[in-house]
This record gives C-alpha cells, structure tokens and sequence, in this order.
C-alpha cells in the first residue's frame, strides 16, 4: 500500500521514532526511507540520536529547510506509489485541502537570489560541465573527419566565435544550476530538431541568436537572446533577455538562473493547484458514476424482479392449464369407457387407448408430475 506526505509530515515522521521502525509501518526499507528524505531535502536523525535520547542527554532537532524552488511538496512512499495525475477512486479517503504556500513569490525570489549568488562566465571549457562536454566532444571527432574527407556537413558546428560564446553561457548556467542543486537537461544529439533549447529542472529556455521582421523577412542580429519558456512544448514566454545597450547577456547570468528557479516554482504552483482541482473535479464524477453505477442496479434489480413475477404467473397459468387438460383428459376417458359399448372397437384396443391417454394426462398433470412442488418452493424462497 501506498503512503503520501507532506516535507513537514514526514519530517516529523522521522523525528518521532527510528527509521527502521518508521520505513517498517510503510513497508519498506530503512534505505529506501532515507533515500526519500534526502530527495526531499527532509533532514533525519544523526547516528546514535536515539540512544542519546534515551539516555536522557541532550540532543537537536535539525530545523526542516525551506522547500527547493519547484520540488514537490508530496513524498509517496510504498508500493503501487502510482502517477501524479492516478485516479483516487477510494471516495472514502478525504480530499486534502487547496495547496497553500508558505512563502510568498517575493520570498521566494530573494531566497532564489541569495541561494544562487553571483554567476559568472569563464572564458574558456576548462571546467566543463558534462552536456556541453559531450558536444565539445563530438566537435572534436567532427573535426578530425572534417580535415580528412573536406565534407561541409562535418565541419564543426561551435568553432564560430558566436557559437562558442552560446555554449559559454549554456555551461556557466548549467554549472550555476547544478552548484545549488539543480538538474540541467538538455538534448545532445546531432539530429535535435531544436539545438538551442534547454532546461533546468524541467523550466524550458532557448538561447539563440536575435530574430526580428523587417519588411516581412526574418533575419537575424549578432545578439543573443535568452528566453524562458516554462517547459519543453510550451511556446508561450515567461521572460526574455537580449544583449542590447553594452549589457551582453554574461553580465545578467545571476539574475537569469534566478528567474527560472523562480519559473520553477511558479510553473509547480499552478500545477498543484490544477492538480487539487482536477482531484475536485474527479472525485465529483467519481461519485456521480457511482450514482449512476447505483440507479442502473437499482432499475436492472426492478426489471428482474417484474420479469421473475412475470414468469411465475406465466408458470401458475400454464400449470392451471394443464391441470385443467389433465382433468379434461380424464374426463374423457371415463365417458368413453363408460360408452365402451358404442365404441367400435376390441376391448383390448380400447383399454391400451384408455392407458395410454390416463398416462399422458397424469405426464402434463402438474401435481402428479411434481411441477407444483418445485413452484411452491421457489415462490417461498422469493417470499421469505
């Protein structure tokens, strides 16, 4: 089974008893637990807390750090954890609350600000971060083929000094990103239809050249722009910068990895308040089906139970009448044999007709033939 927390639920979790005992009430290993917290940057008890605590000797509790910009508040621990969108078909589970946040956008800002600090742009690869090696890397070969065979199509794609200071930038916010604990991504095959889009933490910017229209025709500046986003189908921009008045865009690296930490968490806001609606939302035609899932029982549990009734006056009738063909039957016979004299036929004919016709009267009778029995027991049954 599945188990759902706030950061702070389990972290108070965690700061009641011992790991091993509390990942055993979740069905997991103390491992696993750990390995939770430290994703969700949930602080645990050092080695040896406990025994301190036993020992009556004075011990800490580590606050709970404020969350990182556009993580999850929620940890899933267990088995059949589920996706993010799962249905909770379990109506009797409640609904958590709408989110709310702890700090306001403005907060979190000036948090991102100071947690990211100066960011600046080496003027070299010397420390690389691993995407941008990968396609340096992959230059190198380029070249190397390039010099043998002469073939444009492997020339190397970041020898212009335009392309070489795209990717300068890209590797100083990728190592800004990655040095507070961000998650750079980026597509680096040779194939990607859109080579200068990238992410961080699922935030998606594009960094490129300055495309303008004059006179109905795109073209092109030496200046680049840098623009988020908000993730990789997302074509709508969150923000832009562009060089322009003598301020390139290395000068405003501090303040561009800040605003996509900030998109971060303005993009994990509105998630989890659609998130909270769309629970609403489903959980109301969850119960609506159920509803109907009810009332169509009910109409089908009518429509046996008229059909049923039906059929057992059809089976009462039915009965009457052979009952009443049986009697007739008997009947008969007892006048012809009482004529047998007009009859004219032997009398060895006559009494095998007269068997033959009782027999068959006695077949369709339904007392003689137990068909009332297995009536009388199935209506007591319906009427209990």
């Amino acid at each position: 089974m599945a188990h759902s927390f706030s950061r702070q639920e389990l972290y108070k979790l965690v700061w009641s008893k011992p790991i091993k005992e509390l990942a055993a009430d979740f069905g997991i290993s103390d491992v696993g637990l750990a390995k939770a917290c430290r994703a969700a940057d949930i602080p645990t008890p050092e080695r040896g807390y406990w025994a301190r605590k036993k020992a009556g000797k004075c011990t800490f509790i580590r606050p709970l750090p404020p969350r990182f910009p556009g993580a999850s508040n929620t940890i899933a621990l267990g088995p059949n954890r589920g996706g993010y969108w799962q249905d909770n078909s379990d109506l009797e589970d409640p609904i958590q609350p709408a989110p709310t946040f702890d700090e306001d956008m403005e907060v979190v800002a000036k948090r991102v600000q100071k947690m990211v600090g100066r960011v600046s742009c080496p003027k070299g690869f010397e420390n690389c971060h691993k995407l941008v090696a990968v396609l340096l890397e992959r230059d190198e070969k380029w070249r190397a083929e390039y010099l043998q065979t002469g073939y444009s199509w492997k020339a190397p794609k970041y020898d212009s000094p335009s392309e070489k200071r795209r990717l300068r930038i890209l590797n100083a916010i990728f190592l800004a990103a990655q040095r507070v604990g961000g998650k750079p991504s980026m597509r680096t095959s040779q194939y990607d239809p859109n080579p200068n889009q990238a992410s961080i933490d699922g935030v998606s910017f594009t960094l490129g050249p300055e495309t303008f229209k004059k006179a109905a025709v795109a073209k092109t500046s030496a200046n680049l722009t840098l623009a988020i986003h908000g993730h990789w189908q997302d074509k709508s921009i969150i923000k832009s910068w562009t060089d322009a008045d003598g301020v390139p865009l290395e000068k405003l690296l501090d303040e561009i990895v800040a605003e996509i930490f900030v998109a971060s968490e303005t993009i994990y806001r509105r998630s989890a308040v659609i998130h909270h609606e769309w629970l609403v939302q489903r959980r109301e035609e969850l119960k609506a089906e159920l509803l109907r899932q009810q009332k169509e029982a009910e109409r089908k549990a009518r429509e046996l139970k008229a059909k049923e009734e039906k059929d057992r006056i059809d089976q009462l009738l039915a009965q009457a009448q052979a009952l009443h063909q049986s009697m007739t039957i008997r009947s008969y016979v007892e006048a012809v044999l009482a004529r047998s004299s007009d009859v004219v036929s032997s009398a060895m004919h006559l009494e095998n007709w007269a068997e033959w016709a009782l027999a068959e009267a006695d077949r369709i009778d339904p007392v003689k033939n137990g068909m009332v029995i297995e009536s009388v027991r199935r209506v007591s049954n319906c009427l209990e």
